[in-house]
């Protein structure tokens, strides 16, 4: 289960954390092959500033369990595209960042999406 997050100074007013989510979901899943089982948090209306502007931006953090770092340039290009249409930010205002999580570093309290071996 991958995790997103996205940081945007985009009022909430004009988000729709379901719909945003759904699309990120969507995306993630078609990119990197996985369930569409993302946990997803979306912050709108924070103070964030990119390249000292104050126009519409979001930044974008996405951690898979295990990435495949041939796929980023995909992820990024996907992510940027779907977070754009989402949030009407221009594509050049938002920024992505990809990490990978070990297996056995993600977890909750509910049973386990992956084991370590």
């Amino acid at each position: 289960m991958p995790y997103a997050r996205i940081t945007t100074n985009v009022s909430k007013d004009g988000v729709n954390a379901v719909e945003v989510s759904s699309a990120v979901a969507k995306t993630l899943e078609e990119v990197w092959g996985i369930p569409a089982a993302v946990s997803m948090s979306l912050q709108p209306a924070k103070g964030d500033l990119a390249g000292s502007l104050l126009q519409p931006a979001a930044f974008v953090n996405a951690y898979p369990i295990g990435l495949d770092r041939k796929l980023n340039p995909k992820a990024i290009a996907a992510l940027t595209t779907t977070v754009s249409e989402q949030l009407k930010v221009p594509a050049e205002r938002i920024y992505v960042v990809l990490g990978s999580v070990e297996v056995g570093y993600w977890g909750s309290g509910r049973p386990a999406w992956h084991r370590a071996p």
